[in-house]
């Protein structure tokens, strides 16, 4: 997400603790003051909650209904019972602990490694110089100090060039010279160093503690919106976790993902069984609606440390320490302890939408009831629900034994109306996704309710589809269909 203004308030920040360090004040006073001025953590939060509106409206397809949004900020979805605002207020004492602590460390080490290098300069000093063959081992250990410091090796070379030059000479003028520079070198280093924990404690570590409150808060709006949407919706049989594009690393969503916990197929989670999600910070995993007619097995049964098992037995063994650590591993895969007790991550709650009007499932604000045929609401579902037809395995067996036609016919009906593409004077393309249709389509498979007008849609795009193979254009085979079964016809009556 782009927080442009969190992150002037970062530079800011960065640039007035630099400014009250160089006028002498203490470093805790320089933190805390420039986060006075700059309070990074409050603007980050104006700035998520336009993205959390956002991402919730998102998920949910179109704008939220009036008066539920608040849910999204003063009701927690974590197991740690913060809402966003408590998360801010927490975050921002531990932003100025975290980068008053980084810099006194570097500054303490800076001033270490000064005192341990002199030590070591004078300890090689035999009759006011350093002999040459001990110069190569002096100077390693100043380097194995400096790096301590978190001074770069390189860097210190280079400074340390000029000290050699005198060292090597073997005099006693040369021996202060060297002395100086090298008081000058260590300074110059630990200035830079200090400048890199500056930088590092404000511009990384403070963007990512943001970035983790403030990604994971909108990606977690994002579901809240996802569930007000198909927790209700009689269509919608079941979710599917899957992976972000960008998941970085394994871990307990790859199990979420893959496993097959209830029965009905790898990630899919009958709708009150869903895991917490987000999974942990910066989670950006997301769900899937299952349309009834895509699944085998609509009917769940919880097998989770069959499961589990299953799953963990098909990944290698570098991966399944990754999620159970070594020793738990080896217990899991021992039978002595279930994974559940010792995969990372895991930890046995089920989410539940924030703007329901309990705050969980059961009494949604919006019911799905029936839809306006023409309305952007309904094309939205009927666009969803073509897409789901095209991967559906079982539709064309079941509305076969629903309704006595040949399960060959309604696969070449299936085809003619989602699959295939067609001449359309738009151009070469599928079928636009129609509401009714999509209705029809399900009471086929599910063999309650069919209607006279579902049995003559059949008809209809069956004879469709044969005047279309004898090089009909798509408008003259529907009409010449609709002539013999008027589909149109019992819609409007």
């Amino acid at each position: 997400m782009n927080l442009t203004a969190t992150q002037a308030q970062i530079e800011a920040f960065e640039r007035r603790i630099r400014e009250l360090i160089a006028e002498g004040y203490s470093v805790r006073f320089a933190v805390y003051q420039a986060y006075r001025e700059h309070p990074v953590m409050q603007v980050m939060h104006r700035e998520a909650r336009a993205e959390i509106r956002a991402e919730a409206a998102r998920g949910y397809g179109e704008p939220l209904p009036q008066g539920i949004t608040a849910r999204l900020f003063t009701q927690a979805w974590a197991p740690d019972g913060l809402t966003l605002s408590t998360r801010t207020t927490r975050g921002s004492i531990l932003v100025r602990e975290m980068v008053a602590r980084t810099i006194e460390e570097q500054i303490a080490k800076g001033a270490s490694c000064r005192a341990a290098s002199l030590a070591i300069f004078d300890g090689y000093k035999q009759g006011g110089v350093i002999p040459v063959q001990d110069i190569p081992k002096y100077l390693n250990e100043t380097l194995a100090v400096a790096r301590h410091a978190g001074i770069p090796r390189d860097e210190l070379m280079k400074a340390l060039q000029p000290v050699r030059r005198q060292i090597t000479k073997g005099t006693t003028a040369g021996m202060r010279a060297a002395y100086t520079q090298l008081i000058d070198a260590l300074e110059a280093q630990n200035e830079k160093a200090l400048n890199r924990a500056i930088y590092v404690a404000t511009q990384e570590r403070t963007r990512y503690f943001a970035d983790r409150i403030a990604r994971t808060e909108t990606a977690r709006a994002y579901q809240d919106g996802f569930l007000l949407k198909w927790d209700n919706n009689e269509d919608c049989v079941a979710y599917q976790w899957k992976l972000s594009g960008r998941h970085p690393r394994y871990d307990i969503c790859d199990l979420y993902a893959n496993a097959n916990l209830y029965g009905m197929g790898a990630g899919v989670f009958p709708k009150d069984k869903v895991p917490l999600l987000p999974a942990h910070p910066h989670c950006m995993c997301f769900l899937k609606p299952v349309i009834r007619g895509m699944l085998d097995n609509e009917t769940p049964h919880e097998r989770i440390e069959e499961g589990g098992r299953e799953y963990l037995d098909s990944v290698s063994l570098h991966h399944r320490q990754m999620l159970l650590g070594i020793h738990g591993a080896k217990d899991v895969m021992d039978g002595k302890i279930s994974w559940t007790q010792k995969a990372r991550g895991y930890g046995g709650k089920k989410i539940e939408s924030r703007l329901s009007s309990t705050g969980g499932r059961g009494d949604i604000i919006i019911q799905s009831g029936a839809l306006n045929p023409n309305s952007d609401r309904a094309l939205k579902h009927a666009t969803t629900y073509y897409e789901s037809v095209r991967h559906m395995t079982t539709d064309c067996e079941r509305i076969a034994a629903n309704t006595g036609f040949r399960e060959q016919d309604i696969r070449v009906i299936k085809n003619h109306v989602f699959i295939e593409e067609h001449d359309l004077y738009v151009g070469r393309k599928r079928f636009s996704p129609d509401y009714e249709m999509a209705q029809s389509w399900q009471r086929l498979i599910d063999g309650r309710n069919i209607q006279e007008r579902d049995i003559v849609l059949l008809n209809h795009e069956y004879i469709e589809s044969i005047f279309m193979k004898d090089d009909l254009s798509a408008v003259e085979a529907h009409e010449k269909a609709q002539r013999i079964y008027n589909y149109a016809a019992l819609l409007k009556g």
